[in-house]
This record gives C-alpha cells, sequence and structure tokens, in this order.
C-alpha cells in the first residue's frame, strides 16, 4: 500500500485510536516509508491519538520520501507524541516529497529534537505549499532543540511556500515561530503569529526567533526568508538570527 494512491472520500472520527480497542495506550501507528500519493479531498481526519514518547517519526505519516504527496489533508482535535523526528502531520519528509494544502490543529509533543507543528524534518527537494498548523508543539527534553511552528528543521533545497503557523511553540534550542531552523532552504510568502518560548543553555544561550530560529547565512549551507512577516508582539520574541525577510 505504501506505493498505491488513495482519496479520502468522507470525514473521519479517529477517536478511537484514544485508548480505544485494538489500539491500546499508544494510539495510532503511524504510515511509514510512503510513497504514493494520499488525497484528502479537503475532508478532516479528527481526534488522531499517537502517544510514543520513546519513538522516532512519528505523525500521520512517520515518513514519505521518493516524490510522495500528501494534498488536502486536514487534522483536528489530534495529538502527537514521540521522541524525535515528530510532526502533526508526518515525521520527515524525505527526497522529494511534496506537502500541499493540508493543516494539523492539536498537540504536538517531541521528548527530543525535530518537532514541527506539520512537519518535524524535510530534507532534499521537498515541499510544503499553501499550508498551516495551530495548536501547541513542544519539546520537553534537556537538549529538546530544533522546534518549529510548522517545521522543526529544513535542510538541503526544501521550500515552504504560501504556509502559516499559529502554533505555540517551546522547547531549549533553535526554537521558531515558523521553522527552527531553514539550512538551504527558501521561505516564501509565510507567516508566525504564535508564542515562542525557549530555555537556552547557561554555557551559550539560545537560538529563539519569532519566525526562524536559525536561518543559514553562512558557510555552505544558505536559508533565504523573502515575502514574508511575523507578529512580533504574540510571539513575545525580538529578534531572530539570520532571517532575510
Amino acid at each position: 500500500y505504501r506505493t498505491h494512491h488513495f482519496n479520502q472520500i468522507n470525514d473521519i472520527n479517529a477517536s478511537l485510536t484514544n485508548g480505544q480497542s485494538e489500539w491500546g495506550s499508544s494510539g495510532f501507528v503511524p504510515i511509514i516509508a510512503f510513497t504514493g500519493l494520499f488525497n484528502g479531498m479537503g475532508y478532516e481526519i479528527s481526534g488522531l491519538y499517537i502517544n510514543r514518547p520513546s519513538n522516532t517519526n512519528q505523525g500521520l505519516f512517520g515518513y514519505a520520501k521518493n516524490s510522495a504527496r500528501i494534498y488536502n489533508v486536514h487534522l483536528v482535535d489530534s495529538h502527537v507524541q514521540g521522541d524525535r523526528y515528530i510532526g502533526g502531520l508526518m515525521g520527515q519528509a524525505l527526497y522529494g516529497t511534496q506537502i500541499w494544502n493540508s493543516s494539523f490543529s492539536g498537540d504536538v509533543v517531541g521528548s527530543l529534537e525535530r518537532v514541527g507543528g506539520l512537519v518535524g524534518f524535510m530534507g532534499y527537494y521537498s515541499y510544503v505549499r499553501n499550508s498551516y498548523s495551530s495548536g501547541t508543539v513542544s519539546a520537553t527534553g534537556t537538549t529538546a532543540y530544533y522546534v518549529g511552528g510548522l517545521d522543526g528543521y529544513s535542510k538541503n533545497n526544501n521550500y515552504v511556500l504560501n504556509s502559516y503557523s499559529h502554533s505555540t511553540v517551546s522547547g531549549r534550542d533553535y526554537v521558531g515561530g515558523l521553522i527552527g531552523r531553514n539550512q538551504y532552504g527558501r521561505v516564501d510568502s509565510c507567516y508566525s503569529t504564535g508564542n515562542v518560548q525557549g530555555a537556552g543553555y547557561s554555557d551559550r544561550g539560545l537560538y529563539a526567533g519569532s519566525f526562524i530560529a536559525h536561518n543559514d547565512i553562512t558557510g555552505t549551507y544558505w536559508g533565504f526568508a523573502v515575502n514574508s512577516m511575523y507578529d512580533m508582539d504574540s510571539s513575545r520574541v525580538m529578534r531572530n538570527h539570520g532571517d532575510a525577510v
């Protein structure tokens, strides 16, 4: 099934994944290694529940790769919890994965790093377009970093276009209203409005940003952010590191 094409044909109430019947206390088992097409057709999936605080790659899709396409998927009132590579919709979007017209509302919790409201980690020519997140995104461990309202970490020629986050975001370091770290990626026509909180480290402080916590602008990897904005009042963070907004 991982290579097949799917169309969602109605709203789905996924609340039974919260401790009911065969799902148990850990909830839904993420779809992994997906390379096909899933079109939500604009319908909702509500009440999805994932509770695996010691597991990586958690989300409706644990990870997708090889030009997988995720279109028009809307998760509402959902909860996703894991270790690292955690996203409401997808833990990792890899190798040309495309996410269009999709959203997540609810709570995303990671114990460590690469935690995002929609996607935990984007890598290698992947896309997020016309998508958004709302709710809370948090990374709770003592080494919790790369945390973003929409995307935790974007690395190597990714594109985030016409997207936004209303999520409240918290973590230890590299905590951003939209993206925790943007390394060699492009952000265009995006915005964020959520409150951002970073605990930092006693020896070197922290990277925290209303929009992007760390936007690489030196060395081999360059990150670009254009035609974008953030709400400084609601985020309560007055700086961004290396933003080119």
